[in-house]
């Protein structure tokens, strides 16, 4: 064995205790890091995959059934923008289900499940072996976070009457398969259902040239039909969402998990490499004098400096090549997690690019502090080196001389050693501070986003309202806020009106209130 090979092995059997907090930090960080690489890398993939795979739309809305439908399939069709659409019956009202053992108020929309269309297909994602009765095929979500099972009742409550159909299979979709897009989309044999509270609608979907414009051509031509209309018969959308706001809210909840593993990530390997320069730095006041004699008898500084460096690398690029293996062990979780929030399956695949981030960036980080911790035997001279260390000159200021400062000689002992080791302590208070950081978010984001549901909506949508209503474009808000807020259960109600915009490319909803006071928590 060479003798850089002898020295290597001397350095880990020398300190095992601390070669092992160290392999086991960086491995921790490895797992963190790349299970958020995979979240950027390829869930936002997967949803493409899933809109590509069902021929999804540009948007969708649900409009009430009116012969006025015809005419505006004929305006949409006169857009030179609009390049694909396709209108599919369902029947539709806004219902009350349990969801998880609360109330869920939610648009319902049963479509006829034999039916193919050529936009916004589903995928069966699991079928009971047998016939049930009054069969409803229910979107996946309800199985993943809502405690559906095959063969469970579920029942739809609206103002006029309940309505009980039974789980034959669970789907998969992307439009009408999340519960906090405000609609779910359930597939029966025959849209001549015996539900009260349901009525006829007619799902419109829309693809455009840019993508991004579909939702304002498709409003647009329900404004251009309206105003041909008496206000009796103007086609009014139940709901309306665009692929541009499925895809950013699907990726909102990865952006936080991916900010909480970064931010483990890289205190976990920040720990390491303060772990790596201390034992590094004692390695080179306790082993002084040897390194004195090997550069004496002619061994190379950059010898030296490769010897006391190499473990660490050997170390990083297995730990962190485990760390990675282990990430996929934790993936079957997570994706659980984010099928219960989203209502898209996932199913992680080993990204080489991923792996290959992940290990560069930990080896790159561990290899820089120890080569710079190491890099202090190249201003140590060969005679000051078997000297253990000691130079034959100090032009270092000596702080709290201890014949002339008053006080404890073991505080001024402890005081003159903390001033030389400034920057060492300086990191560990760094450490200490950024891991108490992380422990107390940690902690807040888990209460926030686990433990109480009303924080968790808060924190990713917003302040909700218990109730929310849309009117025609022509009713007068003012009036209808004014009968509202009369009546003796309402505390608070207010009006805004919500508006679609272009921004840098990307389709945002804006809601303009008149009275931003009246809101329930300050917008600005």
């Amino acid at each position: 064995m060479t003798v850089t090979g002898l020295l290597i092995r001397r350095h880990l059997r020398k300190r095992p205790g601390q070669t092992l907090a160290i392999a086991v930090l960086t491995l921790l960080a490895a797992m963190l890091a790349n299970t958020g690489m995979l979240l950027l890398l390829d869930y936002g993939e997967n949803v493409d995959r899933k809109a590509a795979e069902w021929n999804s739309p540009d948007v969708m809305a649900v409009v009430g059934t009116s012969p006025a439908i015809e005419t505006l399939e004929q305006v949409l069709t006169a857009d030179p923008n609009v390049t694909d659409i396709e209108l599919s019956p369902a029947v539709t009202a806004a219902a009350t289900l349990d969801y998880g053992g609360v109330d869920m108020y939610s648009a319902v929309a049963f479509v006829d499940i034999d039916a193919q269309p050529r936009l916004g297909q589903f995928t069966q994602i699991s079928e009971h072996p047998i016939d049930v009765a009054n069969p409803v095929w229910a979107p996946s979500v309800l199985a993943a976070s809502g405690n559906y099972a095959l063969g469970d009742a579920i029942t739809f409550d609206t103002p006029t009457g309940s309505s009980t159909f039974h789980i034959q299979c669970f789907i998969e979709d992307l439009y009408g398969g999340v519960p906090g897009w405000g609609l779910l989309t359930l597939g029966v044999p025959d849209l001549d259902v015996q539900a009260p509270g349901f009525a006829p609608t007619t799902l419109v979907k829309v693809n455009a040239t840019n993508p991004l414009e579909a939702s304002q051509a498709l409003s647009a031509a329900i404004k251009v039909v309206n105003q041909q209309l008496p206000p009796q018969q103007e086609l009014v959308a139940w709901w309306q969402h665009d692929m541009s706001v499925l895809k950013s809210g699907a990726m909102m909840s990865a952006s936080i998990y991916v900010a909480i593993l970064a931010a483990l990530a890289v205190i976990a390997v920040s720990v390491a490499a303060v772990v790596i320069r201390f034992v590094l730095r004692n390695l080179l006041a306790t082993d002084i004098t040897a390194i004195g004699a090997l550069r004496a008898a002619g061994f190379t500084t950059a010898g030296i400096v490769g010897s006391l460096v190499a473990p660490y690398a050997l170390l990083t690029a297995v730990a962190s090549l485990a760390g990675v293996g282990l990430s996929y062990l934790l993936m079957p979780a997570v994706e659980t997690s984010f099928h219960a929030q989203n209502g898209l399956t996932w199913e992680a695949e080993f990204s080489p690019t991923a792996a290959a981030l992940t290990s560069v960036a930990t080896l790159c980080l561990v290899l820089t502090v120890a080569g710079l911790a190491a890099a202090r035997v190249r201003k140590t001279t060969t005679v000051a080196a078997l000297r253990g260390g000691i130079a034959t000159h100090s032009f270092r200021r000596t702080y709290l001389p201890l014949e002339s400062t008053r006080g404890s000689r073991n505080v001024l002992l402890g005081l003159k050693t903390a001033l030389q080791q400034v920057p060492q302590n300086a990191t560990i208070v760094l450490t200490i501070s950024a891991t108490a950081l992380a422990a107390v978010f940690g902690i807040g984001m888990g209460r926030n986003l686990l433990g109480d549901s009303d924080k968790a909506t808060e924190l990713l949508a917003g302040k909700l309202e218990d109730v929310s209503a849309v009117v025609k474009l022509d009713a007068d808000p003012d009036q209808i806020l004014a009968g509202i807020a009369a009546l003796p259960e309402v505390t608070d109600a207010y009006f805004a009106t919500t508006t679609t915009h272009n921004v840098d490319g990307l389709s945002i909803g804006f809601q303009v209130s008149p009275d931003p006071d009246a809101h329930a928590t300050d917008p600005v």
